[in-house]
């Protein structure tokens, strides 16, 4: 027994099984020896789990559990390491989240225990930092592993064997995160530690090559990812590591492939399928096989058995995104765009084939989906659907919690005007952070454990089929534009209903059109980790050769636009877009200039409209003359306004707003055909609107403004605007005073609210006023159950930190210092998703950047508008950046003018109609010519 788990420790896994499993025989025959039975078997649960056979050493260290579990006490050691051992055997399995509660059980008993299991405890972090990196919480469990690794240091000291397990697992999380040169780094480290303890043959050190191989080949250093590789085979072969050796083989294939050794690639990519028929391997180790002969399939001809190869790949995240757990949306959304190089591989063999329907669907299948999750949970309070035993421990912290965050929202405002530096702000905000982190931590574990969530997750998906949305969804007077950024090509598809064809619209960058445009800034979001990737310096390797950063690459070159291309584009118009002196009228040589004073022609706009509503898209348009579009973006494309593209200058320039038809927006079209088929809300219902403004800030002397605008906004990236924390991860300006309740006030807001009152009163409409003082959360939420329209005309705020959880729209502060319950004076993110929405057809946000927040993979941002949707509102308009008080109250009023006036004629909403006319009406006028007045408002949903 000693001998057998001797062997298993060092990874002498051929030496140790049959040992091990004349142990397990002999003690089951004798009867009288529980615990060394569990120790048995789990020292040989541990070496089948060595060598791939994931179901066995599942089964060795259930039953060692079960032994442990009647016959030792609580607090034994060895009862929380069959705990460990079982979540990592399901943790291979993609079992995650019942991996992640077991490990999480071990803390607890480390914890009880002290000291005492430092060991134990660092284990165990380890083992839970692989499980997070596993489903692409990268960051997460970078910090997990770090802290493992400090209480391994204390316990044993500083580079031992037992650390290399850590730098390599350090090395996997740094490259998830596109730091290429501290992965290489923690790689050499740990071979290095090997060398010292003459381990050099450890499967640690294979690990360790096949890290170094990796990041070798990214940065096209091949002879050094082939030896690096070779030796880590050669290792993983020695110890009958077939799950090992079938991913080694998988990057040796990916090396013959990127230097067009096709025949050999293939038979590297056969030869790991082989292993997988032979022993188990993980989901991601079975995705990237079949991947990888697909490509290789392709690459042959044999297009039929490429595209069944990869709809397999594609069917194993499908199978186990249900099993994530831990951030709960955002870390689904990661999870899925581990696997993203597949659906967009799909999507383009599918266009080269003209195979338009399937391209429709496959692009479908990755496309907003814990968005659309969400949206089927509409009017369902999460909270009362845990099971009885996490109700009781996660119930009432979460209360605890969210009236401890009402009372520091509460007593934020009463603080001192100019305390930003003092000692009570600083101890007001570190008490804040930490309570809202306590606070997304329970919120996301709710989500993660809701039984009527789970089932939803493992139901079967229906994504609708191009024919069935023309036949059913599309109206014969309305196109639809489906986009697709590739990383290799993009193109949008336009969609009629049955009686027309479709046109795919190849989006491309001529050259002329490279000339026009600038060096690109990079503006990307700060959560987009795909923008950060780089080497950040240069690494040389062991046999000489160079790894070198790519140089940053700021131009847009000609060729087919790419997902990255769409991405500098969009970032760097929409940061033109929200220039007030934004003036194209000074002739096609005329310039504009930019934030920071550079001198930018006019003809460079157009080239942006040129590129992503190309002529060839807009003859479609005239031809079918359509009375309404329906754009379905993806990627950056959903922080675009198109009615801002500038398709024509001169002294009389004309947007897509002015030549093209009324616009709505949705985040892809299965969402589109959630909210057509939502029920219509009652006709009385849809003549009912609630409007709340002019909320009572308290406003401070020193940011006071004469025009009562909103402050700037801090970040011009991508998908950022008013964020909770800046990079330091302290309050930027507008939220702190946002916290005290000292926004600058909106009078227009006022204006605003009384055109609308007047309008819906004179059609003898039902309309519930919640102005200046009465413009509570508390009357809000208490109002606005069986409205169909809504208005909310008010601050926006922001949070980048915990997807957006605890971004608001900013309402009167109580006057009160007690803590009630919806009265804090900010209705969050979450408690938007808590509200009674399934009369309302129509909420207009008429604050700031309420279609702005953090981004998901493969998802639009989270934001407050999403939220809207997701709690039942069918449509939603909503605004992509800070507005000006004055344009945006006569552009809403505008708005509900028209929409007030077709209820009466017809009890119908034509709300893109409405909203287009508006928009032209602020357009026209000499005051608000720029996009930045008009612009920023989109609708969201069903267009009538």
């Amino acid at each position: 027994s000693v001998l057998g788990g001797l062997h298993g420790a060092l990874g002498n896994y051929g030496k140790a099984r049959p040992l091990l499993r004349a142990v397990v025989d002999h003690f089951r025959q004798l009867e009288k020896s529980p615990t060394s039975l569990a120790r048995a078997l789990n020292n040989l649960g541990a070496v089948e789990r060595g060598v791939g056979e994931f179901a066995l050493a599942t089964e060795s260290f259930a039953e060692a559990l079960q032994l442990r579990e009647k016959h030792l006490a609580s607090d034994d050691p060895e009862l929380a390491t069959s705990y460990n051992n079982l979540a990592s055997a399901c943790l291979v399995q993609g079992q995650f989240k019942r991996a992640i509660q077991l490990y999480q059980q071990v803390l607890e008993r480390c914890r009880e225990r002290g000291p005492r299991a430092n060991g134990l405890q660092s284990v165990t972090l380890l083992n839970l930092s692989m499980a997070y990196k596993s489903q692409g919480q990268f960051e997460h469990a970078a910090d997990l592993c770090q802290e493992s690794l400090r209480l391994l240091e204390e316990t044993a000291g500083r580079e031992t064997m037992a650390s290399v397990g850590h730098y390599n697992a350090l090395a996997t999380m740094a490259r998830g995160q596109g730091r290429y040169a501290e992965s290489y780094r923690w790689a050499e480290k740990s071979l290095a530690v090997c060398a010292t303890h003459q381990q050099v043959d450890h499967l640690a050190a294979a690990s360790a090559h096949t890290q170094i191989g990796i990041v070798a080949c990214l940065g096209r250093a091949y002879a050094t990812a082939e030896s690096h590789w070779q030796q880590a085979l050669r290792i993983q072969r020695t110890n009958q590591q077939s799950a090992s050796v079938a991913f080694t083989l998988n990057m040796l294939g990916l090396l013959a492939y990127q230097q067009e050794r096709f025949a050999d690639a293939k038979q590297f990519f056969e030869s790991a399928r082989q292993l997988h028929e032979n022993v188990e391997v993980s989901p991601q180790d079975r995705y990237n096989t079949l991947c990888n002969l697909a490509a290789v399939y392709r690459k042959e001809g044999q297009t039929e058995q490429a595209l069944t190869a990869l709809r397999q790949a594609i069917a194993i995240p499908e199978a186990f995104r249900s099993e994530t757990f831990g951030e709960a949306e955002q870390g689904r959304a990661k999870f899925l765009a581990q696997f993203a190089s597949a659906f967009d591989m799909q999507v383009q063999w599918l266009l080269e084939d003209k195979n338009y329907d399937a391209a429709f669907v496959a692009a479908e299948q990755s496309r907003n989906r814990t968005f659309l999750d969400q949206l089927n949970l509409a009017g369902v309070d999460l909270r009362q659907t845990l099971p009885d035993d996490t109700a009781k421990r996660l119930l009432p912290r979460e209360q605890e919690l969210r009236l401890q965050l009402q009372r520091l929202r509460i007593q934020g405002k009463l603080l001192p005007e100019h305390s930003n530096q003092s000692a009570e702000w600083q101890s007001f905000t570190r008490e804040l952070n930490q309570t809202q982190s306590e606070y997304a931590q329970v919120w996301n574990e709710i989500r993660d454990s809701s039984q009527v969530y789970s089932k939803l997750l493992t139901q079967e998906r229906t994504v609708w089929t191009l024919d069935k949305i023309r036949r059913e969804v599309i109206a014969p007077d309305t196109l639809v534009l489906f986009y697709h950024l590739g990383a290799q090509q993009s193109v949008v598809l336009v969609l009629g209903d049955q009686t027309k064809s479709v046109v795919a619209v190849p989006l491309v960058v001529t050259s002329q059109q490279a000339t026009l445009l600038p060096e690109l800034p990079r503006l990307r979001s700060a959560a987009n980790t795909l923008a950060q990737r780089g080497f950040g310096g240069t690494v040389e390797t062991d046999n000489g050769e160079k790894i070198e950063a790519d140089k940053e690459q700021t131009e847009v070159t000609s060729g087919p636009l790419t997902r990255r291309k769409g991405t500098d584009l969009v970032a760097w118009y929409r940061q033109v877009l929200r220039q007030k002196p934004f003036d194209p009228t000074r002739g096609i040589g005329g310039t504009v200039e930019t934030t920071k004073g550079t001198a930018v022609p006019t003809t460079s706009f157009i080239a942006v409209a040129d590129i992503l509503f190309p002529e060839q898209l807009r003859r479609v348009i005239r031809e079918r003359r359509p009375e309404k579009l329906v754009i379905i973006p993806d990627g950056a494309l959903h922080n675009l306004p198109f009615e801002a593209l500038l398709v024509r200058g001169g002294d009389s320039p004309r947007f897509v707003l002015d030549e093209f038809p009324p616009i709505a927006y949705a985040p892809s079209a299965n969402i589109l055909v959630n909210l057509v088929r939502r029920s219509a809300s009652p006709p009385e219902s849809r003549r009912s609107l609630l409007t709340l403004g002019n909320p009572q800030y308290r406003m401070p002397a020193d940011i006071a403004k004469t025009d009562a605008e909103p402050s700037p906004e801090i970040s011009t990236a991508v998908g950022t605007a008013v964020a909770a924390t800046d990079g330091s991860g302290e309050l930027t300006r507008d939220m702190m005073y946002g916290l005290r309740g000292s926004l600058p006030l909106l009078p227009g807001t006022a204006r605003e609210c009384a055109r609308l009152v007047e309008c819906f009163e004179r059609h003898g409409m039902t309309v519930k006023t919640l102005l200046d003082a009465n413009a509570t959360e508390q009357q809000f939420v208490e109002s606005v159950r069986g409205r169909g329209l809504v208005h909310l005309a008010a601050h926006g705020l922001v949070d980048e930190r915990y997807g957006n959880l605890f971004g608001a729209i900013a309402l009167t502060p109580p006057i009160e210092t007690t803590v009630g319950e919806h009265n804090d004076g900010f209705l969050s993110y979450n408690e938007i998703l808590q509200l009674p929405l399934a009369d309302c057809e129509l909420a207009v946000l008429s604050a700031c950047q309420t279609n702005v927040g953090p981004d998901r993979p493969l998802e639009a941002g989270s934001t407050l508008a999403q939220a809207f949707l997701a709690a039942g509102a069918r449509r939603i308009i909503a605004s992509h950046w800070s507005v000006s008080d004055e344009s945006t109250a006569e552009l809403v009023a505008g708005f509900f003018d028209r929409t007030a006036d077709g209820l009466a004629k017809s009890n119908r909403l034509d709300v893109a109609s409405a909203l287009h006319e508006a928009k032209l009406k602020i357009r026209n006028d000499p005051r608000w010519q720029a996009p930045y007045y008009w612009a920023p408002f989109v609708l969201l949903g069903p267009s009538n």
